[in-house]
């Protein structure tokens, strides 16, 4: 008789599968007058994307235990594969030594579909090409377990994978003639994120939830945050003549949230748990990824000897925007809470963060112990961070009553607004 968890009364789900990781390259090579090597990571693939998820539903409606949302509908886009790493090796190498390597991009995430939920006789009837007339009372929904939101509608974008690293080291032979050694090494570039799309709820049916974190409404959408960019790394040392040049890659941009729009004509909305919002409606921009470190080292032996390095750290990927946000409840209905951290109507569009620029670390050194000239210069610069995204409109039009604050006791509870508004950018 104990009630079961995680067993909604109607479950509906679309998810994108996530893309395949690309593959490592590994390179190699001892000895040789001249020695060229070319690595290139694999791209990841990018991720599926979850497709339009609907829900009409005009009966009643009841779940027991926790992570039970009496209507669970759900689409989600798959994240984007990792790019695969890639790296080289040049040992005792003759008069020339050149090494190009380059880290796998990130895939791009997938989109989250479109998620309706519409509780309503004519929505029903639209759908079904029915013609149900409407009940002299209306339909019920109850949830009694935690987590367990009375409706749950959410639409999520896949992330971006991350930029496969890439790392150099050339090393030339003590006997060579002038050897001369080149570097240079690209991490990959991160995927960006997916939108999520628009989520929508129009509800009729009376709403009742007893657990914690149990809103009697919940309509999300996520923009996918950008994945994060490839590291970089490059040495060369023994030549007369060594440069080295690395360069991170950048992370991926987050996407946009979708709009979200609710709409309640129920008489009630009713939560008793802590943190159980009344109805919840957000759109939430991706966060940027982080711009990859890079690190670029050199040094030279000869009578005449000079060595060169530049790092360049990665941009950070922006941040994707939130979109408009509508909150709407009739005439006459009534919408109460009575835990801790339980609004009435919560409302927020809030843009992605931007991503932080990449590190970078440079040095070169260029030394016989008796050489008539030398030469070295060293650049080391660190990456931008990337711009936030911005928060959109959001309106609430409440009609009705909207009580919170008093718990079962009849002390008074806290940050428990009966309207919360907000518009945030990253």
């Amino acid at each position: 008789t104990r009630p079961t968890s995680n067993a909604s009364a109607i479950f509906a789900q679309s998810v994108g599968g996530g893309g395949g990781n690309g593959g490592d390259s590994n390179v190699a090579s001892t000895g040789g007058d001249y020695n060229a090597n070319l690595t290139l990571g694999g791209s990841g693939a990018g991720g599926g994307a979850g497709d339009i998820v609907t829900v009409n539903a005009i009966g009643d409606l009841s779940s027991a235990g926790d992570n039970s949302a009496a209507i669970f509908a759900q689409s989600v886009g798959g994240g984007g594969g990792n790019g695969g790493a890639s790296s080289s090796t040049t040992t005792a190498g003759g008069s020339v030594s050149a090494t190009l390597i380059l880290g796998g991009a990130g895939g791009v995430g997938g989109v989250g579909g479109a998620v309706t939920v519409d509780t309503t006789i004519a929505g029903y009837n639209t759908a079904a090409s029915a013609a149900v007339d409407a009940p002299s009372t209306a339909a019920t929904i109850l949830t009694a377990g935690n987590n367990s939101q009375g409706i749950f509608a959410q639409s999520v974008g896949g992330g971006g994978g991350n930029g496969g690293s890439a790392t150099s080291s050339s090393d030339s032979d003590e006997d060579a003639t002038d050897p001369v050694t080149l570097s240079l090494t690209l991490g990959g570039a991160a995927g960006e994120g997916a939108i999520g799309d628009s989520v929508t709820v129009t509800n009729s049916s009376q709403i009742g939830t007893s657990g914690d974190n149990s809103a009697a409404v919940f309509a999300q959408s996520i923009g996918g945050s950008g994945g994060n960019g490839g590291a970089s790394t490059s040495s060369s040392s023994g030549g007369d003549y060594s440069a080295t040049l690395a360069l991170g890659g950048a992370g991926g941009a987050g996407s946009t949230g979708g709009a979200v729009a609710v709409t309640s004509n129920a008489v009630l909305l009713q939560t008793s748990g802590n943190s159980a919002v009344g109805i919840l409606a957000q759109s939430i921009g991706g966060g940027g990824g982080n711009g990859a470190t890079s690190n670029s080292n050199t040094s030279s032996t000869g009578s005449s000897s000079g060595s060169a390095s530049l790092a360049l750290g990665a941009t950070g990927g922006t941040g994707g925007d939130g979109l408009q946000v509508d909150v709407t409840t009739a005439l006459g209905s009534v919408i109460q809470t009575s835990g801790a951290h339980s609004m009435g109507i919560l409302a927020q569009s809030v843009g992605g963060g931007g991503g932080n620029g990449g590190a970078s670390n440079s040095s070169s050194d260029s030394d016989d112990g008796s050489t008539d000239s030398t030469y070295t210069a060293t650049l080391g610069l660190g990456g931008s961070g990337g711009s936030a995204g911005d928060g959109a409109a959001v309106a609430v039009v409440a009609a009705g009553d909207v009580t919170t604050g008093v718990d079962q006791s009849t002390r008074p509870t806290s940050n428990a607004s009966a309207i919360f508004a907000q518009s945030v950018g990253g």
